[in-house]
């Protein structure tokens, strides 16, 4: 996997500009923090619901075979921006504890509701299995 930045751009900070890979792609979508095996939602605090979306991600992609250092792309869906971006260092710290240090492209996008009324989040990445 190599990660890219146009020359003269400063490093983006907490993900990268571009990711190019080669090998087997692994596509997730509708990663929401609710229990695997309830599929109730863990918790209302965003908190708490994006470490559980971070843990579901992990299983999801562990089931196809990838780990998070596969990840090349993520797009994140928010339905409060104002929440987010006050417990963004909270969100940040699960992140780099259940993902790691790894910030591959990353889009986030602000939507007025979510498919599952109680979710405040949604994740979907796509990783990619060097050959």
């Amino acid at each position: 996997m190599e990660f890219s930045n146009p020359d003269g751009w400063p490093r983006a900070s907490g993900y990268s500009r571009a990711v190019a890979a080669t090998g087997k792609q692994v596509h997730t979508a509708g990663q929401i923090g609710i229990d695997p095996i309830t599929g109730k939602m863990v918790n209302e605090n965003l908190v708490e619901e994006a470490r559980q979306t971070f843990k579901n991600l992990v299983a999801v992609l562990a089931a196809a075979g990838a780990t998070p250092n596969h990840i090349q792309s993520i797009n994140w869906y928010v339905t409060d921006k104002d929440d987010y971006i006050n417990n963004a260092r909270e969100i940040g710290a699960s992140f780099r504890e259940i993902i790691g240090k790894h910030f591959p492209a990353i889009t986030m996008v602000v939507v007025k509701g979510l498919m599952l009324d109680d979710a405040h989040m949604e994740i979907s990445a796509i990783a990619c299995i060097d050959d």
